[in-house]
């Protein structure tokens, strides 16, 4: 609507010339300016006996680039949320994930799996299930209706029958750990990791090692100078015992799979020998961990000598996901450039 003039300013005229072609404060301000330039690519070297927090996740992000991992966990910069309605997909993964470990807390491998009864296995499934989403719904209520419940219930139920009739399919396993946590040295770097899940191959007495994923990644994601996600290798090459396979269990409706690379073992179609697989770039098993030590080793070290450089992996690629544009000003670099 129109509004009318407050009586201070009514006598003045409506334009007032010298004060509609006056500089603005901003204005006179950048007229002002004395800029200088200054390359701060380097911060503080970190401690080596201190040990970091944010586990594999420091050396992810290193490889995608070194700012955003002086950023998030040196300066401790984080994005603030965005709310959604319902469950997000991240707590829909860390569903599935908790159901995974509750359904092999005691189950310890593949021949106890066979062992199951058909009744009994349908009731182990809806048992698990149906503790981990109450669990869920007393923290959260309002978000857990009775008809999420049950529309989650029956959607993990669903998940779960069709993983575990794909493990069927393996040759005899046992499960060594789930979810087991420790520390780590690469690099100079203390940290803590997790595995979601360690296998033994029970025909090779070695062991493999699981990553639980909802999202669509692959094996290639472990290689090259650069790791997309560098977790499982970093897992190991700190492992006390030998491992003869990593593999990431995809954990989706119609994709359930376990793909990896191995040395010779036999798991799945879609865990290859590690000569089959195109980014080993033709090395054999003890080469690819020696090559992978290498590089996580110079991951840690430039983390941990204050590396910090605004150097995204791929543009715009490595910055679709990341929420530090207004602090890297990398926009404003690729517009300079």
């Amino acid at each position: 609507r129109t509004l009318r003039p407050s009586p201070l300013i009514t006598a003045l005229p409506a334009r007032h010339e010298a004060i509609a072609t006056a500089p603005g404060c901003a204005a006179r301000i950048q007229g002002a300016a004395e800029l200088e330039s200054l390359i701060d690519a380097r911060g503080p070297a970190w401690p080596e006996e201190v040990t970091v927090a944010g586990g594999s996740a420091i050396f992810t992000d290193q490889a995608a680039c070194p700012f955003r991992a002086f950023a998030t966990h040196r300066l401790g910069a984080r994005p603030l949320e965005a709310p959604e309605p319902g469950l997000s997909a991240a707590r829909r993964g860390t569903l599935i994930h908790q159901v995974m470990e509750r359904f092999w807390r005691d189950l310890r491998g593949r021949d106890a799996l066979a062992a199951l009864s058909e009744t009994a296995l349908e009731a182990r499934i809806a048992t698990v299930v149906g503790e981990v989403v109450e669990l869920a719904a007393r923290r959260d209520p309002h978000i857990f209706t009775d008809h999420l419940r049950a529309l989650e219930k029956a959607r993990l139920t669903r998940l779960l029958r069709a993983w575990l009739a794909l493990e069927m399919e393996r040759p005899s396993f046992t499960i060594v750990s789930t979810e087991e946590r420790r520390s780590a040295r690469v690099g100079g770097v203390e940290i803590k990791i997790s595995a979601d899940r360690i296998d033994r191959l029970d025909e090779d007495g070695r062991e493999m090692v699981i990553d639980y994923k909802t999202g669509r990644v692959g094996p290639s994601a472990w290689f090259g100078e650069r790791p997309d996600a560098p977790q499982l290798p970093l897992y190991a090459v700190t492992h006390e015992r030998e491992v003869a396979a990593l593999a990431f269990a995809r954990l989706r409706p119609g994709e359930c799979a376990l793909e990896g690379v191995g040395d010779g073992v036999e798991v799945t179609k879609k865990v290859v020998d590690i000569d089959k697989q195109k980014a080993a770039q033709g090395r054999d098993w003890e080469q690819q961990m020696n090559q992978w030590a290498e590089v996580l080793e110079r991951l840690g070290r430039d983390f941990r000598q204050g590396r910090a450089e605004v150097d995204p992996k791929e543009r715009p690629g490595s910055c679709s996901y990341c929420a530090l544009a207004g602090l890297c000003r990398i926009n404003e670099i690729d517009a300079a450039t």
